[in-house]
């Protein structure tokens, strides 16, 4: 994929630790957005999770978009 000079996603976009906001989504479970579709476009996002061991979502499917870990 090409982008034009001018274009947003031509730049690189960081991040960096100290900047993420955490927030629980289960007792022992917090989340941060590392890269949000709206800053690339709609290309892609990057959420990092804190999951204790043995624990986490069951096994499941997101038609709407796809997941990876």
């Amino acid at each position: 994929m090409r982008f034009k000079e001018n274009d947003n996603m031509s730049k690189p976009v960081v991040n960096y630790a100290k900047d993420l906001v955490w927030f629980d989504t289960m007792p022992g479970e917090q989340m941060t957005v590392r890269l949000h579709s709206n800053q690339v476009g709609g290309a892609i996002s990057i959420v990092e999770a804190r999951v204790p061991s043995l624990m986490g979502p069951p096994k499941h499917i997101h038609n709407e978009r796809e997941e990876t870990f």
